[in-house]
């Protein structure tokens, strides 16, 4: 399993982020699950996901069904006009961050042990 990111952590915000993370705790991640390619895409915290990471933190993902209602605007994802600043939905834009320029491509891409990919599962179909 990979876990995508919309966005590449900027090092300056990344530092200010693990800093908060060392006081917060882990974060809270909407996410939603590309079953075909085994891919869990984050719909939001790519400096949140990867200051976690780092510190060794767990995180607490919320799947988003594909259905549900989501703006390109929301979750900060520059679609280039392409759903014209229309709402969309869950399952549209991320097939949409998936398919531009090849599978995920453009996107950091991060491995999860098995463990870690059978809880994710997990989490997600709660």
């Amino acid at each position: 399993m990979l876990i995508a990111t919309i966005n590449e952590p900027q090092p300056g915000h990344l530092a200010v982020v693990q800093a908060e993370m060392r006081t917060l705790g882990g974060p809270t991640l909407r996410a939603i699950y590309d079953r075909s390619q085994d891919v869990v895409l984050l719909l939001e915290g790519s400096h949140r996901w990867a200051a976690a990471s780092a510190l060794g933190l767990p995180v607490h993902l919320i799947g988003v069904p594909d259905d549900a209602p989501l703006s390109p605007a929301e979750i900060g994802y520059d679609d280039c006009g392409f759903f014209d600043g229309e709402s969309t939905t869950a399952g549209m834009l991320r097939d949409r961050i998936a398919s531009p320029r090849g599978t995920y491509a453009g996107c950091p891409l991060y491995e999860v042990s098995d463990d870690l990919a059978d809880a994710i599962r997990a989490m997600l179909a709660a």
